[in-house]
C-alpha cells in the first residue's frame, strides 16, 4: 500500500514539472501572421493527410471552357475512345511565341489535377524555322511521332491551314493515335481526321475589336493603319475581321497596311514608317499585342500617343499593364490559357476515360479595355 502511494505521488510529482517545463516555454512568433502554421513532426499516431477535394472539383474533370459548336459534324474518321491511364501526349506547337507558351502553361496547370491512376507525359516541339520551312519541319515532326509509334495522342496548332498535315493526321488516324487541334483559325481547319478542334474564330475575334472601336469612336473620322502579321490566313482573317467589325461607323479609311512579323522591333519600324508617310493617323490597329508594344513605342518616340489610338489583338500580361495605364486602348482575349486545359480535359475524356468529345469547341471573344481591365483575372495571362 505505501508503494502504491509512492508511485502516484511520483507520478503527480512527475506530471506537475512537466506541466510547469512546458508552460515555461515560449512559442516563436510566426514571421507572417496569414501564413500556416508548420506541420508538426510525424509520429506514429499523427492523424492522416486530409483526402484531396472531390475528384469532380479537379480542373481535369471541369466542362470545357470552349463551347460545343454544329459548324463541323464528324465524320466517321474519328480514332474510337480508348481507356488509357497513362498517355504520352506529343505537342506540337507552329512557334515558341507566348501564344502557345501560354497554352502549353494551361495544359500544364490541368494534368498537374489528373486524379491518382492517370499520367499524362507532354512531350513539347517546334520547328526552328520560319514560314514555309517550318511548315515542312511541323509535318516531319508530327509523322516521326506517328510512325516510330511514340506519342498515344497528339496535340498540334498549323503553322498554317491544317491541309498539309492531313497525310499525317491520316496515318495517325489509322494507327489509333487520335489530333486535337487548338489555336488555328476555324476556316483554316481543312481535313477531318482529327478527334477534337478546341479553337476560337480570328475573324470573330478581330470583329470584335472592330466593332470595339466603332462604338468608341463613333464621332471620330478614323484614319487607320494596320500592323499586319505576315502574310498569309492568320494575318487575312485578323484583317478581314477587323474590316467587318468597323462596318456602319460614319467615316473610316484604310491608309496602310505593313508587316510587322509578328515582332515587336520590326513592328515599331512599320508603325514609324506609316506614320512618317501619314502624319493625320489617327488610329493604329495591330494584329498581335506584340506588335502593339512595338506601335506604342513607336507614337511615343513621334511624340503622337495623345493623337493616335492603338488597339490590339490577343491579350498578353504586358498589353495588359498597357489597357491599365491607357497606352493600348482595348484588346481581345481569346482563350489561350483555357485552350491548354481544354485539349488536355477533352484528351481525359476521350483517350482516358473511353468517353465522345465533340469535334469542334470555340471560345467567344473577350475584349479587355480600360471599362473592363479591373476585372480581368490576370492569372490566365500568367506563365510562372
Amino acid at each position: 500500500m505505501k508503494r502504491i502511494k509512492l508511485a502516484l505521488v511520483f507520478v503527480l510529482g512527475l506530471v506537475v514539472v512537466l506541466a510547469l517545463a512546458g508552460a515555461c516555454t515560449v512559442p516563436e512568433p510566426a514571421a507572417e501572421p496569414a501564413a500556416p502554421a508548420p506541420a508538426p513532426a510525424a509520429t506514429e499516431e499523427a492523424a492522416p493527410a486530409a483526402p484531396v477535394t472531390n475528384d469532380a472539383d479537379l480542373l481535369v474533370n471541369q466542362p470545357l471552357t470552349h463551347k460545343k459548336s454544329d459548324e463541323f459534324q464528324k465524320s466517321g474518321m474519328e480514332v474510337a475512345p480508348t481507356e488509357k491511364k497513362s498517355v504520352k501526349l506529343g505537342w506540337a506547337s507552329p512557334n515558341p511565341g507566348l501564344y502557345h507558351q501560354t497554352a502549353k502553361k494551361g495544359a500544364d496547370e490541368a494534368i498537374a489535377t489528373l486524379p491518382d491512376g492517370y499520367d499524362i507525359e507532354l512531350i513539347w516541339q517546334v520547328p526552328t524555322s520560319d514560314s514555309n520551312a517550318a511548315i515542312a519541319e511541323q509535318v516531319n515532326i508530327i509523322e516521326t511521332w506517328v510512325n516510330a509509334g511514340e506519342v498515344d495522342a497528339i496535340a498540334t496548332c498549323p503553322v498554317q491551314d491544317d491541309a498539309m498535315l492531313e497525310p499525317a493526321f491520316k496515318v495517325a488516324m489509322e494507327k489509333g493515335i487520335p489530333v486535337f487541334e487548338y489555336g488555328v483559325d476555324l476556316p483554316m481547319v481543312i481535313n477531318q481526321y482529327f478527334t477534337s478542334c478546341i479553337i476560337y474564330s480570328q475573324v470573330e475575334s478581330s470583329k470584335a475589336v472592330g466593332a470595339w472601336v466603332k462604338e468608341n469612336y463613333a464621332d471620330v473620322d478614323l484614319k487607320i493603319c494596320v500592323v499586319a502579321g505576315p502574310p498569309g490566313p492568320y494575318a487575312d482573317a485578323r484583317a478581314e475581321g477587323f474590316a467587318k467589325g468597323l462596318e456602319g461607323h460614319k467615316s473610316y479609311e484604310f491608309l496602310a497596311s505593313q508587316s510587322g512579323e509578328w515582332q515587336r522591333d520590326i513592328s515599331a519600324n512599320a508603325a514609324e514608317n506609316m506614320l512618317t508617310a501619314h502624319p493625320d493617323t489617327n488610329l493604329i490597329f495591330c494584329h498581335y499585342d506584340e506588335m502593339a508594344m512595338g506601335a506604342i513605342s513607336a507614337c511615343i518616340n513621334r511624340g503622337m500617343l495623345d493623337q493616335v489610338a492603338v488597339v490590339g489583338y490577343d491579350m498578353n500580361t504586358e498589353s495588359l499593364e498597357a489597357v491599365k495605364e491607357g497606352l493600348l486602348k482595348c484588346s481581345v482575349y481569346n482563350g489561350t490559357k483555357e485552350a491548354g486545359q481544354d485539349v488536355i480535359k477533352a484528351i481525359k475524356l476521350n483517350v482516358m476515360d473511353g468517353k465522345p468529345v465533340e469535334k469542334l469547341y470555340l471560345y467567344p471573344p473577350y475584349i479587355v479595355s480600360g471599362a473592363n481591365v479591373g476585372s480581368f483575372d490576370e492569372n490566365l495571362l500568367k506563365l510562372d
